[in-house]
């Protein structure tokens, strides 16, 4: 067994279980609405008589082939389940990746690169929301998370949030942005502030009522052990002793569940383990203070550490600016002792890197500097990328971003969507993947008789939110609104049927689409069986050329109704008049799935277009 191995075995296994444990909750009638929004999926047997059983094991038998056996299976589940996985999905795959690829080093070369990789990843997550969307708080997602937000809070401080309501919400995407970018480095150069600045996010995430993604917040926060792994793994080890903590953890978890049916409405297992992970984190920082006042384990404090490497690098600099600038000014025994003082600081510089390097290695961050750089640069990489180049929209690392993934960017440094631009006729891997994607012609749908497509796009979420949060952010001046396309196809391609929206007081919001989008939508209708039909109208616009949506709102075109009966193989275009499609319209009618290989890969947004947009991306996750 591994001591940090275990330690980060038990808390994946955890992770893993928790969509178990909501099952048997939910057969049970006690799991808390719908459980946590973006739990892991569960779809079929396999997972029960393979993924059960393998994570079972590696909670009490941590050993590392044990592990690497239950992440293979883990990886090859999650690669069956494309393109129904959640965002959050792709940074566990990522570091179970890691794990497999480097299982036959030693395990502070993992630990090392998956410290790394997880600060790397929080960046990305940052970066994506440098959109003009995010950071205008009337359309921003960050609004929207946080009137949910302040509607969990007792009613006396709700009264005094409500009164500086706007200000919050103005606030909320600069704040927001801080935080993220904040967490990776933090958990890096100072893994306490780190760890505590995540878990008040993450937390914060677990009490909102309809954005609960409780998912995400356990796969992030069970990968903070990672920064304090012998820490942890003696808490651990103290949470199953029977002495004073183990009542303290029974305790924190009955809080969690009687927080978690106030909030939710029943038990949720992700919920639960949220609260007990951050007790666990709580005791173990409790360790390393303990032992740094006693004078154990680690030399110092972490701040006198990196005082005393400063104070003597400054003296140093300093002494040796003056023997060079006053040289000629000095007498040979005023250099001779300037040498020996100047060595003598070198020597204690070098005891202070010591004792940085030996605190590194006692955190399990002792990893070669190559593999650090390599694991960072490849994981910046995959997490901007994709969504650069137009490969991915959902599942991607763009999560509550706002970010505009075709006609044009909304980023602020970086493009997307290049592949639309590629020319398909000038040949090279560009150019066959702009063929696949299909013509970059961009659609309006105003409107369809199908549940389903109802439910997939633009998926108006609005009514779902507390009462109370959309009249605090419509008196501010905030759109109000939201949409789930995200979660409806999750919920349809998790064999729920369609995703029973509800009664919407909201007016129906048209909304645009590429070419490539409608398809594969009218792909999923089809096999879906049930007779339907789309108004739609096609925009002068295309994918590849920038564009607003106000524009693709505004434009007058002729508007054309496909209908379709998919038992009965009959199917027709018109307009709306009565008279047949045009060759383009009747082209858009008839184009046939995407490939199955791109289909796995690429769910792209719709964009609702509401009247009072002036162009900027609504929040949609």
């Amino acid at each position: 067994r591994m001591e940090i191995g275990a330690a980060y075995g038990r808390l994946w296994s955890i992770q893993q279980l928790c969509p178990f444990a909501d099952a048997g909750l939910n057969a049970l009638g006690l799991l808390g609405a719908a459980g946590a929004v973006d739990a892991r999926p569960i779809l079929s047997n396999g997972d029960f008589y393979v993924r059960l059983p393998l994570c079972l094991l590696t909670l009490f038998y941590p050993t590392r082939k044990a592990l690497l056996l239950a992440h293979v299976m883990n990886l090859a589940a999650f690669c069956a389940w494309t393109p129904f996985v959640w965002d959050h999905q792709y940074w566990g795959a990522a570091t179970e990746a890691t794990f497999v690829l480097l299982s036959m080093r030693s395990e502070s070369d993992f630990v090392g690169a998956a410290r790394a990789q997880t600060a790397s990843l929080y960046l990305v997550a940052a970066f994506w929301k440098l959109t003009t969307s995010f950071l205008d708080y009337r359309t921003s997602c960050a609004t929207v998370l946080v009137a949910e937000a302040l509607v969990t809070l007792p009613k006396l401080l709700q009264a005094v949030a409500s009164s500086a309501a706007e200000t919050i919400f103005i606030a909320a995407p600069a704040l927001t942005l801080v935080m993220e970018f904040a967490v990776g480095p933090l958990l890096v150069m100072s893994p306490r502030l780190g760890v505590l600045l995540g878990l008040s996010f993450h937390l914060v995430v677990a009490t909102l009522p309809l954005n609960y993604a409780c998912g995400f917040s356990v796969n992030c926060i069970v990968r903070y052990g990672l920064f304090m792994p012998h820490h942890v793994a003696a808490a651990l080890r103290e949470a199953v002793s029977l002495g004073t903590w183990t009542a303290v953890h029974a305790a924190a978890v009955g809080v969690a569940v009687i927080g978690c049916r106030h909030l939710h409405g029943g038990i949720d297992t992700h919920f639960v383990a949220c609260v007990w992970l951050a007790v666990v984190y709580v005791r173990s920082m409790l360790m390393t203070l303990g032992r740094e006042r006693q004078g154990g384990g680690d030399a110092g404090s972490v701040w006198q550490q990196a005082w005393d490497m400063i104070d003597s690098a400054w003296v140093f600099c300093s002494r040796h600016i003056i023997v060079v600038s006053k040289d000629a000014m000095l007498s040979q025994d005023q250099r001779r002792r300037l040498k020996e003082i100047e060595a003598e600081e070198k020597a204690a510089l070098q005891q202070v890197k010591a004792g940085f390097s030996a605190r590194r290695v006692a955190m399990g961050a002792s990893a070669p500097t190559w593999l650090v750089a390599a694991v960072t640069g490849l994981t910046l990489l995959w997490g901007v990328a994709p969504a650069v180049l137009g490969l991915q929209n959902m599942s991607a690392l763009t999560m509550y971003g706002n970010v505009k993934h075709w006609g044009g960017s909304n980023h602020l440094l970086v493009p997307t969507g290049l592949l639309h631009r590629a020319d398909g006729a000038a040949g090279g891997l560009g150019s066959r993947l702009s063929l696949a994607l299909g013509n970059d012609t961009l659609v309006r749908v105003e409107s369809t008789d199908s549940r389903l497509l109802a439910s997939l796009s633009p998926a108006d979420s609005t009514d779902q939110l507390p009462p109370r949060a959309r009249r605090l952010m419509r008196a501010a001046g905030a759109s109000g609104r939201y949409f789930g396309a995200y979660y409806s196809r999750m919920y349809h391609g998790e064999g729920r049927g369609v995703w029973p929206i509800g009664g919407n007081n909201e007016s129906p919001a048209p909304y645009a689409l590429t070419a490539y989008e409608l398809s594969r939508l009218l792909a999923m209708a089809r096999e879906h069986g049930e007779p339907f039909s789309v108004r739609l109208t096609l925009l002068p616009f295309r994918a590849s050329a920038p564009s607003s949506p106000a524009q693709w709102r505004d434009f007058d075109g002729r508007q054309v109704i496909f209908s379709e009966e998919p038992g009965a193989n009959r199917r027709s275009c018109a307009t709306v008049d009565g008279s047949p499609c045009n060759a383009a319209e009747q082209t858009l009618a008839d184009a046939p799935a995407p490939p199955r290989w791109l289909r796995r890969l690429l769910m792209q947004y719709p964009v609702p277009l509401l009247p009072d947009s002036e162009g900027e991306i609504h929040c949609s996750a």
